[in-house]
């Protein structure tokens, strides 16, 4: 699952991504002569629920709703802001009222034009959809003014959108949000059409959406692949590519995408989960990499027992041996401090988690649990994702019940784990999260706020949500970071998760591909719009139908 911003200290952090952010960053030389038109690009990936904005919660959605549709706004490779679909913006002195000055002439795929009524319409009916499939998208547009009296049906409209005739769009706050500019160059934030959509309902966009990014869809077949075509009338220019295909083969994709790579089938393989013992023959050459913004962690479920029980959750903490787990490293991962990754904004590099101590553990599960109210088994629900993250989750359940804890694994499709997920299936699970936006809010406020959005272990302190409602809206840089500081402090000592690593984006490349550029919130952030095949390329996997297992 994946998540993604400043307004207030922008200039502070914006200074502060050109002067850091290429750290730990490699990218494949570019070729020298002119980008070439033309040509199909072959990627694969796990298939998407929906591509409508609105509904994005997870990285294999953001990866096409990015493609098809388009902002206000968006990020560059360094994740500075960049005008899109607004040319210039402006800030009140409270903070709270933005006025974009729009594109002329920028159009959808069904030719029409883009207005600054169709952001309002946008932004407006994420609150009209059902709330369980909208949490990530109200979380962060929830802070306009007057989403929370429209959304409970009190008025006809929101009252803090508002348009001076086609091309200028006022957005006032309720109060002021340090990441809403950020907010602006998310998937969640993208414009789509109001005459389709009224046409054909709200529902029509997950499975048949019109944007006005660089490409449209031109094909969606269940189970085998998605094809979107250029979209030559695109606002800022052409893509160089024709067509993008995305190979959807069944669970698990990562080996059936590395077998389809080396086969000459696809053009791009992420091998971030696997590493580079994923694809060891493969050229440096070909190999992009880059810091990403996540974190990999195991989660408890806080609503059932023995896991509600803080004691319990501190003691499996400190049963588990995070630095020597299986595969760390292998691809680029390194152990987790704490919450925070590196290169965000308020992270330190001392070791913030609990350390491993089984003796400790031993005893306080001792003083917790006696031997007739401990549980058969733990269920520890895992998304498939190949062999060397499977023996990783397989060594953590052996070090909790050699303290006595019965853990076990639970494999399960991306579909089922969701599902799982939404539906408070797990004891406990394992889950690997990417900023939607390159500030703390973006980890601390979906994860751990009583009401964040991706709160599936349900764990609440009311200290810590006054810290994080806080922090969103601090005067100052210096008085968020402070807030996030102890914030985390507070997450780690309740042990609501355990910290188990920090992943760079490993992404393989083939011969003859150029234009590829990795963000740090992950290869869902890429854009494809610049990106082109040489003569050596043009032509791979031209008559392949599907991956292969």
């Amino acid at each position: 699952m994946r998540s993604r911003h400043l307004s207030l200290s922008f200039l502070i952090f914006a200074c502060w991504l050109t002067a850091c952010s290429n750290a730990g960053q490699e990218q494949s030389p570019q070729p020298t002569n002119s980008p070439v038109r033309g040509g199909t690009l072959h990627i694969a990936q796990i298939a998407p629920l929906s591509i409508d904005p609105a509904f994005v919660d997870d990285s294999y959605e953001a990866a096409l709703v990015n493609q098809i549709h388009d902002g206000l706004l968006r990020h560059d490779g360094n994740l500075n802001l960049l005008p899109s679909l607004a040319t210039s913006w402006r800030i009140s002195r409270d903070a709270r009222e933005y006025r974009f000055e729009l594109k002329r002439g920028a159009h959808f795929h069904d030719g029409s034009t883009v207005t600054a009524a169709d952001f309002v319409f946008s932004f407006s009916r994420i609150f009209r959809l059902d709330i369980e499939q909208t949490r990530l998208a109200r979380e962060y547009l929830g802070v306009i003014e007057g989403t929370a009296a429209y959304a409970s049906g009190e008025t006809d409209s929101i009252s803090g959108l508002s348009t001076e005739g086609d091309y200028v769009l006022t957005i006032r706050l309720e109060k002021p949000y340090a990441s809403f500019l950020h907010a602006m160059a998310s998937e969640l934030a993208r414009v789509v059409p109001h005459d389709y959509v009224v046409q054909h309902g709200d529902q029509i966009l997950s499975t048949a959406p019109v944007g006005a990014g660089p490409f449209q869809l031109a094909s969606w077949t269940a189970g085998e692949k998605i094809v979107l075509d250029r979209f030559d009338d695109y606002h800022a220019g052409p893509a160089y590519l024709d067509q993008i295909v995305v190979h959807t083969p069944p669970d698990p994709v990562l080996p059936r995408a590395i077998a389809a790579f080396r086969r000459g089938e696809l053009h791009m393989v992420d091998l971030t989960l696997s590493g580079r013992q994923g694809m060891p023959e493969i050229p440096e050459q070909q190999l992009h990499r880059r810091r990403e913004l996540s974190l990999t962690f195991l989660a408890f479920n806080t609503r059932r027992a023995p896991l509600d029980n803080p004691d319990v959750r501190r003691a499996i903490a400190h049963a588990i041996n995070i630095e020597r787990l299986t595969g760390i490293g292998t691809g680029g991962q390194t152990v987790a401090t704490g919450v925070l990754p590196p290169g965000f904004p308020g992270y330190t590099p001392e070791i913030k988690r609990l350390p491993f101590d089984p003796q400790l553990a031993i005893a306080l599960l001792g003083e917790a649990i006696d031997a007739d109210s401990m549980p058969e088994e733990i269920r520890i629900a895992v998304p498939k994702r190949g062999t060397e993250a499977d023996l990783l989750i397989e060594d953590i359940c052996h070090q909790l019940r050699s303290v006595g804890l019965p853990a076990r694994t639970d494999y399960l499709d991306w579909e089922e784990f969701t599902a799982g997920l939404i539906a408070d299936s797990f004891d406990a699970f394992v889950l690997t999260w990417v900023a939607d936006l390159p500030d703390p809010d973006a980890f601390f406020y979906p994860l751990f706020h009583s009401s964040g959005s991706i709160n599936h272990h349900h764990f609440s302190d009311p200290d810590l949500d006054r810290l994080l409602d806080d922090a969103r809206t601090g005067a100052t840089n210096m008085a968020r970071m402070d807030a996030y500081r102890e914030a985390e402090y507070r997450i780690l000592s309740e042990a609501a998760v355990v910290p188990i690593y920090f992943s760079t984006t490993l992404l393989a490349v083939a011969n003859g591909v150029y234009g590829v550029e990795l963000s740090s919130m992950g290869v869902a952030n890429m854009r494809l719009h610049r990106v082109w095949l040489g003569r050596d390329a043009i032509d791979i996997a031209a008559n392949l139908s599907e991956v292969r297992p």
